[in-house]
């Protein structure tokens, strides 16, 4: 199992930092979240502080340099930003050698699953949280290799289907 690299996309609040701990402890492979490699990368506190300080744009360039860093490794279970897939430079990187898993919850639970949490910048009004979701799950089926829904499932069970789908 190992020398895969899998990587989760889907939109905020899907599931995947959770599941990127428990595959990689369950197919021992080293974890790593993109957020946490962009804000190392940035010298700032945190990911609000980047939109705050520097825009969104100079955000998603900070995310293609850190998908350039993935592009590099020949193992791990990663998280990505929810926004990765609007930026095709961005997806080429992270296709390389990677098997993406694009992670659904219709936007109700993943509402419910983010509340108000402020790490979040772009989940502050949830009219524009909706209007991004729809408009990013396009892009997140066509870059998939599979597609695995988070809803009404423990994560135990999607776990299991995750790695019946990856043998």
């Amino acid at each position: 199992m190992h020398n895969m690299k899998i990587i989760f996309i889907g939109f905020m609040g899907s599931g995947k930092s959770s599941l990127t701990k428990l595959l990689g402890e369950k197919m021992q492979l080293p974890t790593y979240e993109m957020d946490t490699m962009i804000v190392e990368k940035s010298g700032l506190a945190s990911i609000p502080e980047i939109f705050r300080q520097r825009g969104e744009t100079s955000f998603r360039d900070l995310e293609t340099e850190v998908a350039k860093d993935i592009s590099k490794l020949n193992e791990g279970v990663i998280s990505s930003g929810g926004g990765v897939v609007t930026k095709e430079e961005t997806m080429k990187y992270l296709k390389q050698g990677s098997i993406l898993i694009y992670l659904t919850a219709p936007f109700a639970t993943i509402a419910k699953r983010i509340g108000k949490d402020t790490n979040r910048p772009l989940f502050q009004d949830t009219h524009k949280a909706q209007e991004l979701f729809t408009k990013r799950q396009s892009l997140y089926a066509k870059y998939a290799d599979f597609v695995v829904s988070t809803n009404d499932q423990t994560k135990q069970q999607v776990l299991e289907k995750i790695l019946e789908r990856i043998k």
